[in-house]
């Protein structure tokens, strides 16, 4: 009778194992498979979910290895991809094949996602990103904290089609989630095309409104025309206009205007605007022009 009983423990051991294991993470054996979920942590109230068609824990190497329509979840953030290598000890992981990175309303999307729940570091390789307003591409994006992204030789726009109308495109672009967008010596495209460069850029994600214009037309006095303007955005105190237009009567024209607002040293108004202005007839409309339309 006692041979019996220790029997039925070692059977009902042999069939709990798979649950120890990924309960508790007690079990003997190299490789435990499951097709539900594992969840590990830092502790009870910060639990890491793998979610997976095929979920494998390796024992020895302390890593999980989940595969097809793979879910990680953590925090505020979700990670899905194709396959997903993940380190028990060091909360980092390896994600393969049509990866996104979602944190509150932002997608950030790649080839290849390497990322550590523990320093919420990590790096995306061949990838974009949707950050409405704010859309862009990298081959290269760099999760340095919390809520800051680097993008190197990227741009960003905001114009949602593959093929945007415009875009700002510089070696290195930073996102701050929620906060703003900043960027050094900044080439603005216009289809395939550079037309202006900036030597800094910055634009709050605060800021709703439209930030690219652009106006097509044609009048009796300027023929064909195209009006451009391109906000820019230091602070609330410090902010403008940049304009970049084409006149078929006129030719080119350029300029740029500055709200600021300094305190009790004052505030004001800067506007200045160029035109070549090829219908000499018209000169003295030359600083006016612009207002025929009306934003």
């Amino acid at each position: 009778m006692k041979k019996f009983f220790i029997l039925i423990i070692g059977i009902l051991s042999f069939f709990c194992l798979p649950v120890l294991a990924f309960g508790g993470l007690e079990a003997e054996s190299d490789i435990i498979k499951g097709q539900s979920n594992g969840t590990f942590g830092f502790s009870e109230k910060e639990p890491i979910t793998i979610n997976g068609d095929l979920v494998e824990y390796f024992q020895t190497k302390g890593e999980v290895v989940a595969s097809k329509n793979v879910e990680i979840l953590f925090r505020d953030m979700v990670l899905t991809a194709d396959k997903v290598r993940f380190n028990i000890n060091s909360k980092g992981a390896v994600a393969e094949g049509n990866v996104k990175l979602v944190q509150d309303e932002n997608i950030f999307f790649g080839d290849m996602v390497s990322y550590n729940f523990e320093t919420r570091k990590g790096t995306i390789l061949g990838g974009g990103v949707k950050a409405p307003p704010w859309y862009g591409s990298a081959e290269k994006m760099d999760k340095v904290s919390e809520n800051q992204y680097n993008l190197e030789r990227s741009y960003v726009t905001t114009c949602n089609l593959e093929n945007p109308h415009y875009r700002l495109q510089a070696k290195k672009v930073k996102i701050f989630i929620g906060d703003r967008v900043e960027a050094n010596h900044v080439l603005m495209f216009i289809g395939k095309y550079p037309v202006l460069y900036l030597p800094y850029y910055k634009h709050s994600l605060k800021d709703n409104q439209v930030h690219v214009s652009v106006t097509p037309g044609k009048n009796k006095e300027w023929g064909y025309f195209v009006l451009t303007r391109w906000r820019y955005y230091f602070n609330d105190n410090s902010r403008g206009n940049i304009f970049l237009d084409y006149r078929q009567n006129k030719g080119l024209a350029e300029g740029a205007d500055y709200n600021y607002n300094a305190g009790k040293f004052g505030s004001g108004y800067l506007r200045v605007y160029y035109t070549k202005e090829d219908d000499r007839e018209k000169s003295e409309d030359r600083i006016n022009d612009r207002s025929l339309i009306q934003y």
